[in-house]
């Protein structure tokens, strides 16, 4: 993709969708200061670096366009919980994130801008807990499942008026202690 970042440039792209590739190199994108909708599911990026170097797994069109970025799709890619954050800590417009088949996250902390979140997928993450997400009062969907979670405290208090879509299928819980009875997941 390097050699295509020359006319990337020229462009003021919105969507870029660069799912189920080899990429291994987002170099050059980092004048996308307008994207809405960044998806690069499954595309084993930061697990397999282009040269070797860990330091620039960070997509920088990511970084660029986040006062803008409402979806993102990272799933797939090895990427870790600093990495995720040094991508997203200031993307304060994120509503969609896949975050799901990185499998050392272990932990959802990383999110620290998710308050306007409805939609988190971050399944065989390796989580444990539900730590990250307490605050996160505007879910409407949440994929939790095929990770090492045994409990649901900290489930974030969702709105009882909204039908929430909860997957927690091939986890290690040992009860629903957390969940809130008046809410119709």
């Amino acid at each position: 993709i390097t050699e295509m970042a020359e006319s990337f440039r020229a462009l003021r792209l919105e969507s870029l969708d660069l799912t189920g590739n080899h990429i291994r190199d987002l170099s050059g994108l980092d004048n996308l200061t307008v994207l809405t909708r960044f998806y690069m599911g499954n595309n084993g990026y930061a697990s397999e670096p282009a040269d070797g170097n860990d330091r620039n797994r960070v997509p920088a069109c990511v970084s660029g366009s986040s006062e803008t970025l409402e979806s993102v799709d990272i799933s797939g890619n090895g990427f870790s919980g600093e990495e995720i954050a040094a991508m997203l800590g200031n993307c304060s417009r994120l509503i969609y994130l896949d975050v799901s088949d990185n499998p050392d996250l272990g932990t959802l902390d990383f999110l620290a801008s998710g308050e306007i979140l409805e939609i988190l997928y971050a399944e065989n993450c390796g989580l444990t807990s539900l730590a990250g997400i307490e605050n996160f009062n505007s879910l409407t969907e949440i994929g939790l499942a095929e990770n090492s979670i045994e409990s649901l405290n900290g489930f974030p208090e969702l709105d009882p008026e909204t039908e929430i879509i909860l997957q927690l299928d091939s986890t290690q819980l040992t009860g629903l202690d957390g969940l809130d009875p008046a809410i119709p997941y």
